[in-house]
């Protein structure tokens, strides 16, 4: 799940609870269980019960985070995330503004999940394509050909506008992984 229109101001794992806040609101969970708090007042029960879900799948996003860190040597922020696990057995209950879940979290491949990160870092992170960063963040997504054409739009972002444009010229648009990467194109090709 990719969730750009969060603004997370921080996340922090204590134990094996993990708790996420943003200026809308506050999860809090321990993989199993979760609790949301609206902060603000204007969510209703399914979008809850739908930020109570996402909110059992922070422990396994945290340690996705955590091996692609070791890997590159260098933190990520919690503000990036990815995890193509699910939840089975999702149960909820919201009253006002507060809801509580359970369910069980259904890890799937963790190597894939670390791999798609590395892309979504590489474009949250700005990272420049000449830094020691970049290599080894676009190392360990050599072998996905299902990113190539959006570390393509990247490295033509970085280029002279008409060297990026003439590059991407035959990329398609559907063929593009993240939104960032369908927004460049759009732009570098004057859309």
């Amino acid at each position: 799940m990719d969730f750009p229109f969060w603004s997370v101001l921080f996340a922090l794992t204590v134990g094996a609870a993990v708790s996420l806040e943003t200026p809308s609101f506050r999860m809090t969970t321990n993989g199993e269980e979760a609790n949301v708090v609206d902060k603000s007042g204007r969510l209703g029960s399914s979008q809850l019960g739908m930020l109570c879900q996402r909110a059992l799948l922070l422990p396994y996003e945290a340690r996705v985070r955590s091996v692609l860190s070791e890997r590159i040597q260098a933190d990520v922020p919690e503000t990036i995330s990815y995890s193509s696990a699910s939840v089975k057995g999702f149960r909820h209950i919201a009253q006002g503004s507060t809801a509580s879940c359970s369910g069980m979290v259904s890890e799937t491949d963790i190597e894939n999940d670390v791999e798609e990160l590395a892309l979504r870092a590489i474009w949250a992170l700005s990272v420049p394509s000449d830094s020691d960063l970049f290599g080894r963040l676009s190392e360990l997504i050599d072998d996905r050909r299902d990113m190539d054409n959006d570390i393509l739009v990247y490295l033509a972002n970085e280029m002279p506008p008409s060297s990026g444009k003439a590059l991407t010229a035959h990329l398609r648009p559907e063929r593009l992984k993240l939104p960032a990467s369908r927004r460049t194109l759009s732009r570098l090709r004057g859309n």
